[in-house]
Order: structure tokens, then sequence, then C-alpha cells
């Protein structure tokens, strides 16, 4: 019950984000994916798998900050075990144009999440934890819309330590 009301705060913290963001904010929407890396104790179980991501981003067109929400899935094959693990996460990130002007711009972001895990086996639960993820990235002009392509780190606090992996993704902006 109490990682529930954590959830519904986390997600009510995000909603407050966005909906401070002013009316003549210039709103974008991405769709990436690409290679998920497991990392710490999560690298001795599982082998490298793919992500899939979907946001919208908020920012000013005159301040070099951003409001991000992603949504995500992961798939990453579990060493010895012939199954997978999947996760479905929820993001929101305050990001930073590092290099703001011109036809490429290099950026910083970070924030926190919510994140369901499930090992793909019989019996198993989708489980639910609060975690923290920091990245960067840049992107590019192409016509009427943007490629970019951003590495991230995320930690999953979980009931026996931290989960952690680091997407990385390639996509388009528009």
């Amino acid at each position: 019950m109490q990682r529930c009301h954590r959830a519904i705060a986390l997600g009510l913290s995000f909603a407050a984000a966005l909906a401070a963001v002013p009316a003549q904010a210039q709103m974008s929407f991405n769709f990436g994916g690409g290679l998920t890396l497991p990392s710490g104790d999560l690298a001795d179980a599982a082998s490298q798998g793919y992500h899939g991501l979907i946001g919208v981003r908020a920012g000013l067109p005159v301040l070099p900050v951003h409001v991000r929400v992603d949504g995500l899935y992961s798939r990453l094959p579990l060493s010895g075990f012939g199954a997978d693990m999947s996760t479905i996460g929820t993001t929101a990130a305050f990001g930073y144009d590092i290099v703001p002007v011109g036809p490429a711009k290099l950026y910083a972001m970070a924030g926190g999440g919510y994140y369901w895990s499930k090992a793909e086996v019989p019996g198993a639960e989708r489980v639910g934890d609060i975690g923290w993820n920091a990245g960067a990235g840049f992107s590019f002009n192409l016509m009427a819309a943007k490629l970019f392509a951003e590495a991230r780190y995320h930690a999953i606090s979980t009931d026996g330590g931290t989960m952690s992996t680091t997407p990385i993704s390639i996509g388009i902006t528009f």
C-alpha cells in the first residue's frame, strides 16, 4: 500500500510539473528505442535487450530548459532461466540544453519515475518500484522533424537493492 501512495504522489508531481509549463511553451512528441544494457547486480542475471519509448517534451522558446515525460517498455533476457524480464515505466525529467542554438543541440536531463518489472516465468507477478534516471543526448534538425540519440542511466529501488539499466536510444521528435 505504501508503494501505491508513493506512485500516486509521484504521478501528481509529474502532472504538476507539466501543468506549470506556461501556455507559450513549445510542445513536441518523441518516439524512439534501442539497446538496453543491464548494469550492477542485474548484469549478472540478464543480458542486453531492447526498449521502446514514447513521450512529450515541453520547453520555453527563450530558455534552455525543458520538462519531458516518457513511457517506456524494455525487455532483457535472463541468463540461465530461459525467460525474459520486462519493465514498463513512466518517467519525468527536467532537461537543460547545454548547446541550445544551431542545427544540433546537446542536452542533459535527470528525473524520477515509477517502474513495473516482471520475470516472464509462470507465477511471477509484476512489481512496482520507484526509481531515478539521468543522462545526456543530442538532437539535430532534419526538415520538419528532429532526430535524437541519448543514453540514460535508470536506477530502480527494489526490495532486494537496486536494479539498474542504461538504455541507448535513437528516435524522432516532431
